[in-house]
């Protein structure tokens, strides 16, 4: 390869990227999709966390693990999106844009769920 010139990704390495890009981004959607269900069972705040706790594997219910999860696997996703934004086609693009949107959101919404 020439001094100088980068190496650039095929439109498949592209979309694998963008679909990896959407995978991720469900995690923490659903993550955060079960604690306002949970937190919507008029039960008190320890309840709440008791059966938010329920739905995740035993390695998960740490008092940090899924507030430490769900970012770093945001970010994961916008990381992918963007890279998926050099895809060709409007439809693919504003795809990768929404990851982008809801990792951003759900980062940013990240600390209320700490309280």
């Amino acid at each position: 390869m020439e001094k100088g010139k980068s190496k650039r990704l095929s439109p498949l390495h592209l979309k694998i990227f963008s679909v990896t890009g959407i995978i991720f981004i469900l995690i923490p959607v659903s993550i955060f999709a079960l604690w306002i269900y949970s937190a919507n069972t008029e039960t008190t705040q320890a309840d709440s966390v008791e059966i938010s706790n329920s739905y995740f594997p035993d390695f998960l219910q740490g008092r940090f693990d899924t507030i430490i999860l769900s970012p770093t696997i945001s970010d994961i996703a916008i990381i992918l999106a963007i890279i998926g934004l050099k895809l060709p086609g409007k439809i693919r693009q504003n795809i990768n844009l929404v990851i982008l949107k809801v990792g951003s959101l759900l980062i940013f919404l990240n600390p209320f769920s700490m309280m």
